[in-house]
Order: C-alpha cells, then sequence, then structure tokens
C-alpha cells in the first residue's frame, strides 16, 4: 500500500472500517494519523474519512476517542458543509450522553446553522436541540424547534409521535392551550402509541386549568384503562377523577 499516497491511504481506511471489527477499527482509527493535515484547500474526501473513522469507533461507545475525530473534521476547509455539520451533531451526541449538556446544545446549534439544505440532519438536530432546551425549561425556543421539525415527519429515524408530543407539551408550556389540546387529542385517539397514556395525562392537566372538568374526568378515565399507564398513574389517576367527579356536580 502506497501510504504516500493520501487516496490510496483514504480507500485502505473504508475499506476496513467495513469489518466492523472493534480492532480493525481501531487500527483505522490509527491511520487517520496519516491523512493530510488541514491546509488552504478544500479538503471533503480527508473530513469524510475522519468522519467515518469517528462514527465507526462511537458505535463501540468509544466516545471520547469519536470527539476527538469528528473535531479533526473541523479543521477541514470545505466547500459542502454535510460532513462538518455531522461532525458537530455527533459530537453533541456524544458529550450528551457523557452529561454535559451545555456543550451538547452549543454543538446542535453548531450543527442546524450548517446544514442548509440537508433535511434529514436539520430534522435531527431540531429535535434532539429542542428535546435538551425542553428539559432546560427553555419551552419558548423549544416549541419553535419542534414547530420547525414537523414538516419534515415523517424521518426514520424520529418518532413522530415524540416530535408531536414534544411541541404540544412546549405549546401547553407557553400559553397555547388550544394548538396542544389539538396535537395531544391526535395522539390520545391512538390507543396502541405508549405516548397516549402521557397525551392524556396532559389533556386532563389543560381540562383542569380551563375547569372543563368534564373533560378531565374522560382524559382520567382514559388512563386508568390504557395498558401503558403504570400503576401509580392509574391510582393518581383514579383520584383526580374522584375529584374533578365532585368539582363537575358542583358546577352545575
Amino acid at each position: 500500500m502506497d501510504t504516500a499516497s493520501p487516496n490510496t491511504l483514504r480507500c485502505a481506511i473504508w475499506e476496513i472500517l467495513q469489518s466492523r471489527d472493534h480492532s480493525a477499527i481501531v487500527a483505522a482509527v490509527e491511520l487517520t494519523r496519516n491523512l493530510p493535515p488541514p491546509g488552504d484547500v478544500s479538503d471533503e474526501l480527508t473530513a469524510q474519512c475522519i468522519f467515518d473513522a469517528g462514527f465507526a469507533i462511537e458505535f463501540f461507545g468509544e466516545d471520547a476517542t469519536a470527539i476527538e475525530l469528528y473535531r479533526r473534521v473541523l479543521l477541514y476547509p470545505v466547500l459542502d458543509t454535510k460532513y462538518i455539520a455531522s461532525a458537530w451533531f455527533r459530537i453533541g451526541v456524544c458529550t450528551c450522553r457523557q452529561g454535559n449538556l451545555a456543550e451538547a446544545i452549543k454543538c446542535y446549534r453548531e450543527s442546524l446553522r450548517l446544514a442548509s439544505g440537508l433535511q434529514h440532519l436539520t430534522a435531527l438536530a431540531c429535535f434532539y436541540l429542542a428535546g435538551l432546551l425542553e428539559a432546560a425549561e427553555d419551552y419558548e425556543e423549544a416549541a419553535q424547534l419542534y414547530e420547525r421539525l414537523l414538516p419534515m415527519l415523517p424521518h426514520p429515524d424520529i418518532n413522530p409521535h415524540k416530535g408531536h408530543f414534544g411541541y404540544a407539551r412546549c405549546s401547553w408550556r407557553t400559553g397555547r392551550q388550544d394548538i396542544a389540546v389539538k396535537e395531544l387529542t391526535a395522539i390520545a385517539r391512538e390507543p396502541e402509541e405508549p405516548l397516549s397514556v402521557e397525551a392524556w395525562r396532559l389533556l386532563a392537566e389543560i381540562a383542569e386549568a380551563r375547569k372543563d372538568y368534564a373533560a378531565a374526568e374522560q382524559a382520567y378515565r382514559q388512563i386508568i384503562i390504557s395498558s401503558y399507564a403504570e400503576v401509580s398513574l392509574r391510582a393518581a389517576a383514579a383520584y383526580r377523577l374522584a375529584e374533578a367527579s365532585a368539582r363537575s356536580r358542583n358546577k352545575d
């Protein structure tokens, strides 16, 4: 093998990566050290090769090594931002697994910024970033990201119900009750969907906030009969059902 030829070396690395054997992947990672360093000329192929090595080693749970490779990808000048945007996204995934959520948020933002025209990646970055922002109680921006995501569904790597549920939940938290009810009702009406019980739970919460105790009763009854509801949730629903029924009678 002529290791002096970047093309030959890249092809050799790609061939090794096909094996899916851990020791072979480690060897391929080491070979990437011999690839040309970043220069002044666009080098998409080298960026792609290093990215592929990172993705392969990430499969084996070696996030630190994967991050190191992905960060090397970021250094290469490119005309097509596909692998740069993808590298930012994968760094986000790895750092999130490591518990560094602030860094993950930064990475997903960078991925979105560079993923223009890359709908598959844009959808993933929207979904992952929205989930982290929602967890951080930044419901307004999370709702905007979910709303941006919805037209890109269905997506092979995203459960569409989770996207709609996240949008509904953030809409409810930001005062858009009608949107939340519409989205949640659509999910709740699919009894075979595990998220249906959570949709009924939020519908009950919204109904009680609106003092619509009849709607709350219906939601709690659906939770009680749902096969996806845990015992503790059913018990809580039964208690709330009794409360809602009493309030409904008093209202009448």
